[in-house]
């Protein structure tokens, strides 16, 4: 039999196929939901590395993978095609104010902003961590991702002496949000490498600026992770103590110092350092790139001139 004109017309019919991809989204949304409740009850009798618990966890973040590219799907979808198809949805539109204000920029509304800030749904267990921050590094963390889309367009063409591969492949997974779940899954306690890379450093593309190693330590209470804490071993100071952010998103209050200085730990009411102004408070996010913990940071400690295509990671291996 065939086709009817009205079929013909459905199978193509965008505002079909966004209401289509609508009700997918949140049947999706249901059985995350139903996923999370089983983790909870059996999370009380269980011990983490149970198979059913394994299971689950491994189930939950499938799904909250699917939920992520459907949202992508279904808020990025335009009627006509982007003007530059390789990650146009990332390019911001224009912004009245100067770009020497980052945090009065337009926020990004990119897949990446979404990874992020939503990171594949509600996240009941997560710490304010706002609430522990200064409003600046508050809205520090709430615009990493405007700030690496705003260096992948700065950058993404142009080529510097010490240009590095590896810079270069961290730079367009985060381009492109691929962010994996469960950053926690993939951490090695004890003494680790730690390689950090910058992007857009002054006239700088994206370069690997060393490795020094570092100990990861967490302290567990009763089962339950009770402190996650990473500090540098060799050069510099810099500590790290990390707390949930979001459901696949770790924030994480840090302090850069050197040996002597008094405060060595985030302080929000002492932000820099009294010794030495280049030196103090840091924040960034953990998520998981290409199967690694990587922290990205858009702090500006020792910059002397403000920044809006500036951002560093480092890579926990």
């Amino acid at each position: 039999t065939p086709a009817s004109p009205v079929a013909a017309r459905d199978a193509t019919d965008p505002l079909l196929e966004q209401k289509q991809k609508s009700v997918q989204w949140q049947t999706l949304n249901e059985q995350i939901g139903y996923v999370k409740r089983e983790i909870e009850t059996a999370s009380t009798s269980l011990t983490p590395d149970h198979p059913r618990l394994v299971e689950l966890n491994k189930l939950l973040g499938d799904m909250q993978r699917q939920l992520l590219q459907l949202e992508a799907k279904v808020t990025t979808a335009k009627p006509a095609a982007p003007a530059s198809p390789k990650l146009a949805s990332l390019r911001l539109p224009p912004s009245p104010v100067a770009p020497a204000n980052p945090s009065k920029l337009a926020p990004s509304s990119g897949p990446l902003a979404a990874a992020l800030e939503h990171s594949f749904g509600a996240c009941p267990f997560c710490d304010d961590v706002a609430k522990r921050l200064t409003p600046g590094d508050a809205q520090e963390l709430k615009d990493i991702a405007g700030v690496i889309e705003r260096t992948w367009d700065d950058v993404r063409d142009r080529r510097s002496p010490g240009d590095n591969a590896a810079a270069r492949a961290i730079l367009e997974q985060l381009a492109k949000a691929e962010i994996e779940p469960d950053p926690m899954a993939k951490l090695k306690l004890g003494r680790i490498k730690c390689t950090t890379y910058n992007f857009g450093f002054l006239d700088k593309a994206a370069e690997r600026t060393g490795t020094f190693a570092c100990d990861l330590r967490m302290v567990r209470i009763g089962g339950e992770v009770s402190s996650l804490t990473l500090e540098r071993a060799n050069g510099d100071g810099f500590h790290a103590s990390f707390k949930p952010y979001r459901l696949n998103v770790m924030a994480y209050l840090g302090r850069t110092f050197l040996k002597g200085h008094a405060v060595t730990r985030y302080n929000a009411a002492v932000p820099k350092n009294r010794e030495n102004t280049n030196y103090g408070n840091k924040t960034g996010l953990l998520v998981t790139l290409a199967g690694k913990p990587t922290l990205i940071s858009s702090n500006k400690n020792g910059v002397t001139e403000p920044d809006d295509t500036f951002f560093e990671v480092i890579v926990l291996e």
